[in-house]
């Protein structure tokens, strides 16, 4: 995947001398708060260059005066696939190591578990726009690149289609890694959070069953028991009787 933050960097296999109108030149490149790497046809040559967001969209015409629409779109396309490399980089990787974490359970504390369980899940969305936006990208930029070389012939060199396709390749490889971790551990989250659950209804019942218990064993006790004023009441009358008895 860190191929993918490179994609716009293409091989090229000499310094041709062409003069091409309307590309950038050395100054128009050398400002910007976004730079990214990409390699652009310049005035006389083909070679490395930066690209940034100021300088795409502030540049009106081409230095010849046409108006400056394809190649800000195309400057543009260039960034924006880029930053989406970036996130699908990034969002990939994280994702995938809080699912691992995750399927590994070294998240124990049931809060924290929600919380990274919720997260990955996000994060796994997030990244599957990331990659799939970066594959519409490639089937876009092809198009723009089909149409340059018929505009100019043998001056753009072909990119590694091979390259595109293995970073498209293990994003899917590792988007699949993430799913299956984060369902794996998310899933042991909510087994053993049912398991909890069942576990402290039982303690709950039986609690209620001791109590319950230890309430009849108690009405059983105080039933069999006499009290003191009827033990005097039984001793009397077994006096009384005995008494009658003598006097017969």
């Amino acid at each position: 995947m860190v191929a993918a933050v490179f994609t716009q960097r293409w091989a090229v296999s000499s310094q041709r001398d062409v003069s091409v109108a309307g590309m950038p030149t050395n100054a128009d490149l050398q400002f910007g708060i976004f730079d990214m790497s990409a390699r652009v046809m310049q005035e006389g040559k083909v070679q490395w260059s930066q690209y940034s967001y100021t300088w795409c969209n502030a540049k009106e015409t081409t230095d010849d005066g046409a108006p400056w629409t394809n190649e800000r779109m195309y400057c543009n396309l260039l960034l924006t696939a880029q930053a989406c490399s970036i996130l699908s980089l990034a969002t990939g990787l994280t994702a995938g190591v809080i699912a691992a974490f995750l399927s590994a359970g070294v998240i124990v504390n049931k809060r924290f578990r929600e919380i990274a369980c919720a997260s990955s899940f996000f994060m796994l969305v997030q990244f599957t726009s990331a990659l799939l936006t970066f594959a519409c990208w490639f089937g876009i930029n092809t198009k723009i690149n089909n149409d340059l070389d018929k505009a100019f012939p043998g001056i753009f060199v072909r990119p590694s289609y091979s390259a595109f396709l293995a970073v498209i390749c293990a994003g899917l490889v590792l988007l699949g890694f993430i799913t299956t971790s984060a369902l794996g551990g998310c899933g042991r989250t909510a087994a053993r959070k049912a398991a909890e659950e069942e576990e402290e209804s039982e303690d709950e019942e039986e609690g209620r069953a001791a109590h319950t218990s230890r309430q009849a064993r108690d009405k059983k006790a105080k039933a069999g028991t006499p009290q003191p004023g009827a033990q005097r009441a039984a001793h009397a009358q077994a006096a009384g009787g005995e008494e009658v008895k003598e006097s017969q």
